[in-house]
């Protein structure tokens, strides 16, 4: 969930948790070169509107210092960057001992054979279909054969597959048939369309 504009940030929330019955995925921009940030506060107000399970990606150099303050906030499943802790499997350690799911980040220009020997220790594999930075990024269709050796992978590991970056609805739709279970939807879908929330998602619940 890319919020929507701060000051109705707490009644964005609620529209949108009122027409949903799936998870939802907030993405934590701390990356000094993105202006997409949320607050501890903002993310208690999406925890209070809502008992379904919520993402929290961060994009941060040294994650861990944080990691048990955004779990206190009620976040359910954290996904941290393989390089951005000298020692990753500590920080994903961390998150299981909260009590919490441990997922990671593939960037497009990351290959799957540099991250697989973390696939064991995490529940969630992210992959990024734009380069990240700020929200309207285009998406890259070449990140697609990546996704297909990713979902080859599954059976193996037991991960879930979650994608982030410019999904319309027929990349939704084309993904989910290549084993993608999960979409983070932005302005191409649900936010900017002047629609109902609760009417977009039952479309693309339809979607799948």
């Amino acid at each position: 969930m890319y919020a929507p504009r701060r000051c109705f940030f707490a009644t964005s929330a609620q529209r949108l948790f009122a027409g949903t019955n799936s998870f939802s995925l907030i993405a934590i921009l701390f990356f000094i070169l993105a202006g997409n940030i949320m607050s501890f506060n903002e993310i208690a107000a999406v925890r209070a509107n809502t008992g379904l399970p919520l993402d929290l990606h961060m994009t941060m150099r040294n994650p861990r210092r944080y990691v048990r303050r955004y779990a206190a906030c009620g976040v359910d499943i954290i996904y941290i960057h393989p390089d951005s802790e000298a020692v990753p499997t500590e920080t994903r350690a961390l998150i299981r001992d909260l009590g919490k799911h441990p997922g990671i980040v593939v960037n497009p220009g990351v290959s799957l054979e540099s991250v697989r020997e973390l696939f064991p220790l995490v529940d969630y594999v992210l992959v990024m279909t734009v380069n990240p930075g700020f929200a309207g990024r285009d998406y890259l269709p070449w990140v697609e054969a990546k996704i297909e050796r990713l979902a080859a992978l599954r059976p193996q590991y037991g991960f879930h597959i979650v994608i982030d970056g410019g999904v319309t609805r027929d990349i939704l739709r084309r993904l989910w048939n290549k084993g993608v279970e999960g979409f983070v939807l932005g302005r191409r879908i649900l936010f900017g369309q002047n629609r109902p929330y609760d009417a977009i998602l039952r479309e693309v619940r339809d979607l799948a």
